[in-house]
C-alpha cells in the first residue's frame, strides 16, 4: 500500500532516473563488447539479462504506480466537490 503522502513526481522522477541509469549500463556493456576483451558471447548474455531486468522492473514498479492511480482516480470520482471525471477510453487497437 502506499503511503499517504506520496510525493508522485519525485517517485516518477526517480523511475525516470532508473531508466537513464539502464541505459548506462547497457552502453556501457556494448562498449566493454566493443573493446574485445570479453566474450561475445558473454557480453550478450550479460547485456540480455540487463535489458531484461530493466523491462522487468518497470513492469513491476509501474503496475504499482498504475493501482494507486486507478484508486485515486476513484476516490476523485467518489468525491462530492468534484464532478464525475469521465473515464478515458482504453480499448486499445488490436
Amino acid at each position: 500500500m502506499a503511503a499517504p503522502n506520496l510525493n508522485k513526481p519525485y517517485v516518477y522522477d526517480l523511475l525516470g532516473r532508473l531508466n537513464v541509469s539502464f541505459g548506462r549500463v547497457n552502453r556501457n556493456l556494448a562498449e566493454l563488447e566493443n573493446t574485445g576483451a570479453f566474450s561475445p558471447k558473454t557480453m550478450k548474455t550479460i547485456g540480455s539479462l540487463s535489458r531484461a531486468l530493466q523491462a522487468d522492473a518497470n513492469h513491476h514498479l509501474l503496475e504499482a504506480l498504475q493501482e494507486i492511480e486507478t484508486r485515486e482516480l476513484g476516490e476523485i470520482q467518489q468525491s462530492p466537490q468534484h464532478k464525475k471525471i469521465p473515464l478515458i477510453n482504453s480499448k486499445r487497437a488490436t
